[in-house]
């Protein structure tokens, strides 16, 4: 009895959830319902877990009404109207009482909302007040004291922002008395800009990354879902006093390889003149569609410490799909196709209805599994082996350890980086014999190399001082050098350079990098560095400086980097799959692997890890490791060697009387 109830309670719920849907089409993985109560234009937005299971572009969604019949729409992504920035002509600056004056006639007829003031001056932090009128008779306040500046490494603010207005006549009072006055090039003024009457959606991202560098912080945080389209970033830190650039990097398939994109920039900043209220700017703005789940930030720090980054909220804009409903009833959201193309319609009548711009608002339902969907037989799921392989002809070979099953994420060691090839076209993942297709990831982060190192004597007469530092290995891809100097003022002209044999077996000084370190007082840095502009081909760098009659300066912590390269597969745990390297013959490999690409970096990731490595084939005796210019040596004494023995096997061969 209470089985023949259940049963029945169970088809009414059956029924209540599908029967009243119509026969949806089984290449759609998902579908939402939406009960329109009024015919007319209809406005619906997209919620973000829709568009996270929709293809980038939303080329996949489709409308049907009740009737089973598609229904033609559009997609509205609200953005402001940016003004524009024209540069001022009628201005007079004047310089007295320990400020400078500025007065300008706009000759602009629309609003505006912020000056920028162009300057050669290198280093400075100024209070700037600006006031408006009509007459130039009475004067109002736009703005206060608010702060304007240029740091030494590059850091700027040079705008200075108020309510938007007509203003036909502005003055701008810049504060002297903390330091000099700064020479003033030019003016620009921004007509305000047309802000969306739609807000952004508010997301709290997930800090999964966070890597210390010198001079930079790289940050990735983590979005609950992908495709979203990204307005402004904010970072909230409780530092009192600090300026920030700040860049910001997302991740994308370019040539075969995911590589970070630049995708903005802005300044971040806290800053107070002569104790008054701090000002701040903690918003980077941004406009790019981020295809994964995963953004890069990277914080130029100069020579301040890292900043104590406490949460970061990223904004999105809204996306609306727009269709006329022509009756009453329920409608049907379909998404999550891969293979259908964007569709093409003919919606001129929409279009009318679309510039009255009056809507009907709609609710849409949660996401529901299509129950007749059907995977797509062309596209097969990712699959862990790929084609066999025969590896004989590689050279060296590591095994990797695997933790879990799922997408892994494999960091390149010292070994791997000095035997490949400089593209990696010969990394091949194996496992049983058969390849494991990959994707290589080149990526920001600095590792750290310290090296063995020793202080050269020179003379005291001498002008110079030279360090010796030594590698691990030769021709590790360095790009960066850095030390701790302890002095507090000195202007130093530095290079680095390593010894090489030239064709003739002579020895010249190949230059890797040079710089210029300088520091003042008023400066509280004490690392410098020199980044390099070729990659060493030996183990052994020097650097030197130049002292003039100055008394040689004392360093320490000595530290060479190298930028971090990645592999991305797919692959369960396992004691048989290795790494193989160091084949400059073979071609750059071709995997299917590229089609999910975006996928692959929206997933969680594993970190596998290389064990050590292993000599399979070391070639011929010419191409073993050692040091530049070494081989060449040998070569010509073992060429003389067999030349004298040849002499002595022919003089034998001669008859005595000749």
């Amino acid at each position: 009895m209470y089985k023949k109830i259940f049963c029945g309670v169970f088809i009414l719920f059956l029924f209540a959830i599908y029967g009243n849907t119509i026969e949806l089409p089984v290449n759609w993985q998902y579908f939402q319902d939406s009960y329109v109560k009024n015919t007319g234009l209809v406005s619906v937005k997209i919620p973000s877990d829709t568009i996270d299971v929709s293809r980038e572009n939303l080329e996949d969604i489709r409308i049907f009404n009740s009737a089973g019949s598609e229904i033609p729409y559009s997609l509205f992504i609200p953005a402001k109207i940016e003004g524009t920035e024209r540069t001022a002509q009628d201005y007079k600056i004047t310089v007295r009482d320990l400020q400078t004056v500025i007065d300008i006639k706009t000759g602009i007829s629309e609003q505006i909302d912020s000056i920028a003031i162009v300057t050669p001056a290198n280093e400075f932090l100024k209070p700037v007040s600006v006031f408006s009128s009509s007459d130039q008779k009475e004067w109002y306040t736009l703005a206060k004291d608010k702060p304007i500046f240029r740091q030494y490494y590059g850091i700027e603010h040079l705008r200075v922002e108020f309510p938007k207005g007509s203003y036909k006549y502005l003055k701008i009072f810049l504060d002297d008395r903390r330091k000099d006055a700064i020479p003033i090039t030019g003016l620009s003024v921004h007509s305000a800009s047309q802000e969306s009457i739609y807000p952004d959606d508010k997301i709290e991202a997930d800090i999964i990354e966070k890597i210390e560098s010198p001079g930079q912080t790289r940050i990735v945080i983590k979005l609950p879902v992908k495709n979203l389209r990204l307005s402004k970033i904010v970072m909230d830190t409780a530092e009192s006093l600090f300026t920030r650039q700040v860049s910001i990097l997302t991740r994308t398939l370019l040539q075969g390889e995911i590589k970070e994109v630049y995708s903005g920039q802005g300044t971040i900043y806290r800053v107070s003149v002569e104790g008054k209220t701090p000002f701040e700017n903690i918003i980077v703005p941004v406009s790019t569609q981020v295809k994964s789940r995963e953004i890069i930030l990277v914080i130029n720090n100069g020579n301040s410490p890292p900043l104590d980054i406490k949460k970061i909220s990223v904004f999105v804009k809204p996306v609306f799909i727009r269709f006329l409903a022509e009756a009453t009833g329920t409608f049907y959201l379909l998404t999550g196709n891969q293979l259908v193309s964007a569709p093409k319609y003919d919606i001129s009548e929409l279009n009318e209805y679309l510039r009255k711009a009056k809507f009907l608002s709609a609710q849409i339902g949660r996401i529901i599994t299509n129950p007749k969907y059907k995977p797509p037989e062309t596209l097969p799921e990712l699959g862990e082996l790929g084609s066999p392989i025969d590896v004989s002809d590689w050279k060296y070979r590591k095994a990797v350890i695997l933790s879990d099953a799922g997408i892994q994420k494999l960091e390149l060691d010292i070994d791997v980086l000095v035997h490949a090839d400089g593209t990696m076209k010969d990394l091949r993942l194996v496992k049983d014999g058969k390849q494991i297709p990959y994707i290589v990831e080149r990526t920001s982060i600095l590792r750290n190399l310290p090296p063995a190192v020793t202080n050269i004597h020179v003379e005291k007469k001498s002008m110079v001082s030279k360090w010796l530092f030594t590698l691990p290995q030769k021709s590790i891809p360095i790009v960066y050098f850095s030390c701790n100097i302890g002095e507090s003022i000195f202007r130093r002209d530095v290079s680095l350079y390593e010894e090489v044999l030239d064709s003739r077996g002579a020895i010249y000084n190949r230059y890797l990098g040079n710089a210029v370190w300088t520091k003042i007082p008023k400066q509280d840095n004490t690392a410098f560095t020199i980044s390099l502009n070729s990659i060493p081909l030996t183990d052994k760098i020097f650097l030197e400086i130049q002292n003039g009659d100055n008394p040689p300066l004392t360093l320490s912590n000595f530290q060479f980097y190298y930028p971090v390269t990645r592999i991305l597969f797919k692959s369960s745990p396992n004691n048989n799959t290795c790494l193989y390297y160091g084949n400059n013959e073979v071609a750059n490999p071709k995997y299917d692997i590229d089609l999910v690409a975006n996928e692959i970096l929206s997933a969680d990731k594993k970190n596998a890890s290389l064990e050590k490595e292993e000599i399979l084939n070391p070639g011929s005796w010419w191409e073993l490791p050692v040091q530049s210019g070494i081989t060449r040596v040998i070569f010509w004494i073992v060429m003389v060697l067999v030349v004298l023995v040849l002499l002595v096997v022919i003089a034998k061969l001669l008859p005595k009387n000749s």
